[in-house]
């Protein structure tokens, strides 16, 4: 009896309502991380029209409502104004072609009980004998549950001069992937992690736990040298790479303590 009560006190009650705006986060997440690995360095500088005509927009999903080829669209024309290249409005002002093309964008999930899922089989049943009460419907028994989410994206890009059709670059194909993942042990739930997340939460609130550890670490992707994902200032000079900064850092101190040896 006090094992019984003591499963009981450790048990809890969690309910969440499944809103469109995970799914948005999950395909909207895809785009950033496809978008990120894109590299325009090679036409820096450069007069640039992005032609998006044939980047067709995908047909509305519940998940999908806001999220459709208008959001990559204005993520591309972002990361090409903050790779330092001139966008032009019309082709006539270019010098070269961008061209996206979008293979794919949408959310999948599936879910996992361990346990006996909800289900009405012996209420069914009742019905095939004549005057029989009716039977309730079997309630859910497990000691927990996972439901999991994925986004994807699925982008290229080539570039090519306008003039004379001569090829200048190209992407490759990149995809990029999102998750959230909720599980429920006896009940207590959901405990929430995945991209979407800065961190591990609690139905809902932010949860510093270990749930990241022993999860699988995928090799990371090839990143573009400009943060899509990060603020940005163009009021400076932008420096090549990092050691450069690390120069004008160190010159910058030197000049300081000699300004303050000589005071």
């Amino acid at each position: 009896m006090v094992c019984a009560w003591g499963i009981l006190s450790l048990s809890g009650c969690g309910t969440t309502t499944k809103k469109s705006v995970t799914e948005q986060l999950l395909v909207s997440d895809a785009v950033d991380h496809a978008i990120q690995q894109l590299d325009f360095t090679h036409i820096r500088g450069e007069k640039v029209f992005l032609d998006v005509s044939y980047m067709n927009t995908i047909a509305a999903t519940p998940g999908m409502a806001w999220v459709n080829a208008s959001y990559v669209q204005s993520s591309l024309r972002q990361h090409l104004l903050a790779s330092h290249c001139l966008l032009q409005d019309t082709k006539e002002h270019a010098d070269v072609i961008v061209e996206p093309r979008l293979g794919a964008m949408g959310a999948d999930s599936h879910n996992v009980i361990y346990g006996f899922p909800q289900n009405s089989v012996l209420a069914t049943a009742a019905t095939l004998f004549p005057n029989s009460p009716p039977l309730p419907t079997l309630p859910e028994l497990s000691i927990g549950k996972q439901s999991v989410q994925y986004g994807a994206a699925k982008l290229a890009v080539f570039a090519y001069r306008r003039d004379t059709r001569e090829p200048v670059w190209q992407s490759g194909m990149l995809v990029g992937k999102s998750n959230s993942r909720d599980i429920w042990v006896l009940g207590a739930g959901p405990l929430q992690s995945g991209t979407i997340y800065a961190s591990p939460r609690f139905a809902g609130e932010r949860l510093v736990t270990l749930l990241t550890l022993g999860q699988k670490r995928e090799r990371p992707l090839k990143q573009s040298p400009v943060n899509y994902m990060a603020e940005l200032h163009w009021s400076s000079p932008v420096p090549e790479d990092e050691s450069e900064v690390s120069e004008v850092q160190m010159a910058e101190a030197g000049s300081s303590e000699s300004e303050t040896e000589t005071k």
